[in-house]
């Protein structure tokens, strides 16, 4: 029997990192990944994906990138914290700028359109703009423009594009992976704080113990359980045949140190689920998916 599935990955910054793992697990499996979507760090570890970049060519670049992170703005850059110009040179130096309907795997990006609050999913034009309005976190990197209305990051109502997955082959398994779990007994408390690598201890002593910090780290956690919340409720309504959820949830989406072992906890997370995606695989579950979903298929 093929073993084809369909791959649907989620959000998460630097954590996206563990998406390789997943990716190099199936594939030395015997696993044939036949579409991919992402929102945002998905979008972009599965668009460069479907564009033929290899996982050894992703992994490369993230070690390179993380000897010397550059969030540098470019002047035309609109209102951020930080800039994507060197996000934009990654992509183009290693693929160019496709077309989406031209990419050896078919893919698709999701971003949030801020002015409705709706969910778009991204088929066509550009690669590049794709994965950089799928990345736009809101207030961290530059919004971007889609359909004519001002577009962030894809993960803010669709944390993991499931059912963006299912409509490329509704009869094929989705494999969803989350990057939002924590080790378990950590509290949300225990979450690191981005950034402070940069910090000298004796300085970074005395900013932990201030108001303005404190304030800080319990928005930024609270964000994260609201983040935890809406991405277990995307995984509930749109039922994903595998869910795959690498220990990630404990580190930064952004900082100026990649954590080390973050592709291996997306390898291991995988391989213990592939006994449940070989389960997914049959006959019967293959029936069941096109009684169900042959109705959603992409035209």
């Amino acid at each position: 029997m093929a073993k084809d599935i369909v791959l649907a990955l989620g959000g998460g910054g630097f954590r996206g990192i563990a998406h390789l793992g997943v990716i190099r697990c199936l594939e030395e499996n015997g696993y044939t990944i036949r579409a991919v979507s992402g929102s945002s760090a998905g979008s972009l570890i599965g668009g460069l994906y479907a564009a033929g970049v290899s996982v050894e060519a992703m992994d490369a670049k993230v070690r390179e990138f993380a000897h010397k992170p550059d969030f540098g703005r470019s002047g035309s850059d609109q209102t951020a914290l930080l800039g994507t110009s060197v996000l934009e040179n990654i992509i183009q130096d290693l693929v160019g700028d496709p077309n989406l309907d031209t990419l050896p795997i078919p893919f698709a990006a999701t971003a949030t359109l801020i002015d409705t609050g709706e969910s778009l999913t991204i088929q066509d034009g550009s690669l590049v703009d794709a994965i950089l309005t799928s990345c736009a976190i809101p207030g961290v990197f530059p919004v971007r423009q889609q359909a004519g209305h001002p577009a962030v990051d894809g993960a803010v109502v669709k944390p993991v594009p499931v059912e963006a997955a299912r409509r490329f082959f509704p009869a094929l398994p989705v494999v969803a992976v989350a990057l939002n779990r924590r080790p378990e007994g950590m509290a949300p408390t225990e979450l690191l704080v981005p950034f402070m690598g940069r910090v000298p201890k004796p300085l970074a002593s005395q900013m932990e113990r201030s108001r303005i910090f404190e304030t800080g780290k319990l928005a930024m956690r609270s964000f994260q359980l609201m983040m935890d919340k809406i991405t277990d409720l995307n995984l509930e309504l749109e039922k994903p045949d595998v869910a795959v959820f690498p220990e990630v949830g404990q580190y930064p989406t952004v900082d100026d140190v990649i954590p080390d072992g973050l592709q291996d906890l997306g390898y291991a997370a995988m391989e213990a689920k592939l006994p449940v995606l070989e389960e997914s695989g049959n006959l019967l579950n293959s029936y069941r998916r096109i009684m169900q979903y042959s109705g959603s298929a992409k035209p």
